[in-house]
């Protein structure tokens, strides 16, 4: 078996057993292997080293394993392996969830530890086309050869990239997928959603901050423009950025140096990444009415991809079904042994408003209620109701509505006039609203999750599910 030992290879193990660490150290002699006795002196030290890879144990004083296999996410793109002597099922998938490359037991076999950490790093070291993000997007239909024709001519170099494309088509992935083939993979790969942060913060978050900058800063802090320093920065949804903050931006692109909130004076910091955008507002539409700024657009718009909505490549619905299937069926140890073909046909007829996030969260639910294969039984309720016959009536469309109960039921559902005419772009912003305001009631309704348990199970970011249920009005545990 091939190995990679490289002592410019540096593994952080975070676990308060010293005894523990320094035998997993010994044994790990092939790489440069720091330690952390407390979450807290973890995360520092992975702010500090950034890592290649880290071994977190689960259970520790103050704070534990899940909490700072969460902060990590802020500091960069880190593989993070779990370490634990309690064997739950529940635990292993939580974690796996939160983005844990693995989930091992305790006790740990210093020479198992070292094989399992040698293949680890032999397999990020293989050319990108077998790295696990390409492995993740699927689909070969005409469109997606188009995407990777692109990716294959641009993500090697330096240029800045924008991903244009609707809520759902996965541009953070293709953006870790273009990170994984630039000349700048082995270092940190930082995604932010600039629609997560309201403007009052996002510039501490941008910039960092030195202690006593304002009220609340403690300590000092690195920014994200520094935190993907030799890596690639990921702004996504970079059309929330307010103009002032468009304009920092944009000097920070053409100076390639900052300085920390609160620095008074101090030397500027230098610093190198790739920067990739994505947005799915129409920034040519936007800078028409000064909500965009032109020079930062043609700034970030060197190389613009455009990602397909899926019901333009529907082709890869059973691909991608597949595909979600077999995720969730290792990560909540299932064993579904596939999807019906009657299945596959009600989700082609699908207008797929919340493109292929959309129909990871359906095969998902689906998961939770299937018993051997997804039948047409398993799918969310509004697949098979009238919802679905109105996106197929969308899809098609007409030029032209006939009297009826379909005009009827566009006008009730999302208010439109008919008289008036309606924007298709409209129509799928607030079919896709209401096709993940059914999902999350369905399963609100099966499952009594916590607001935590949710977001996790639908894989967005808390923020954003907290603020979607305020605008979709639904109540759930906190």
């Amino acid at each position: 078996m091939e190995t990679t030992m490289d002592k410019s290879k540096r593994i952080l193990i975070i676990d308060d057993n010293k005894d523990l660490t320094g035998s997993l150290s010994h044994s790990l002699e092939d790489y440069v292997v720091f330690s952390a006795a407390t979450g807290l002196e973890g995360l520092e030290k992975a702010e500090k080293l950034k890592p290649h890879l880290i071994l977190l144990d689960l259970k520790m004083p103050g704070i534990g394993g899940m909490e700072v296999l969460q902060a990590l996410k802020k500091i960069g793109d880190i593989p993070v392996i779990m370490m634990t002597a309690y064997g739950k099922v529940d635990l292993a998938v939580r974690a796996m969830k939160l983005g844990a490359e693995d989930f091992l037991m305790k006790p740990i076999e210093n020479e198992k530890l070292k094989r399992e950490i040698n293949k680890f790093f032999s397999l990020r070291a293989k050319p990108w086309r077998d790295l696990t993000t390409r492995q993740q997007i699927v689909g070969d239909s005409a469109q997606m050869k188009k995407v990777w024709e692109m990716l294959d001519k641009f993500a090697p170099s330096d240029a800045t990239i924008l991903l244009e494309g609707e809520s759902g088509t996965g541009k953070e992935l293709f953006a870790r997928a273009i990170h994984d083939m630039s000349k700048r993979n082995e270092g940190s790969f930082v995604a932010l959603d600039c629609g997560s942060f309201p403007d009052t913060l996002i510039e501490s978050e941008f910039f960092g901050y030195e202690k006593g900058a304002f009220t609340g800063a403690d300590e000092k802090k690195m920014g994200l423009f520094e935190s993907a320093n030799g890596g690639t920065l990921f702004l996504d949804e970079i059309s929330n950025l307010s103009l002032n903050t468009q304009a920092k931006l944009l000097r920070v692109l053409q100076d390639h140096r900052i300085y920390h909130l609160g620095s008074k004076g101090s030397r500027p910091i230098d610093i190198d990444f790739r920067l990739i955008a994505a947005s799915n507002a129409d920034l040519k539409e936007m800078i028409k009415t000064k909500a965009f700024r032109e020079d930062l657009y043609f700034r970030i718009s060197a190389v613009t991809i455009k990602l397909p909505p899926l019901r333009e490549r529907l082709g890869d619905i059973r691909a991608l079904a597949d595909h979600f299937l077999k995720m969730c069926s290792r990560k909540l140890n299932t064993k579904i042994s596939g999807i019906s073909s009657d299945c596959i046909q009600i989700l082609k007829k699908y207008y797929w408003p919340g493109n292929v996030r959309e129909l990871e969260s359906v095969i998902k639910y689906s998961c939770l209620f299937a018993e051997g294969m997804i039948a047409p039984s398993h799918l969310p309720e509004y697949l098979r109701s009238d919802i679905s016959m109105l996106m197929d009536y969308a899809q098609r469309q007409l030029p032209l509505f006939s009297a009826g109960e379909k005009e009827i039921s566009m006008e009730i559902k999302f208010g439109f006039d008919i008289e008036k005419g309606i924007r298709l772009k409209d129509l799928s912003a607030e079919a896709a609203e209401a096709a993940e305001g059914n999902i999350i009631r369905e399963v609100m309704n099966k499952r009594k999750f916590t607001q935590a348990q949710l977001a996790e199970f639908l894989a967005v970011d808390p923020k954003t599910l907290r603020a979607k249920l305020r605008r979709l009005k639904i109540s759930a545990g906190r």
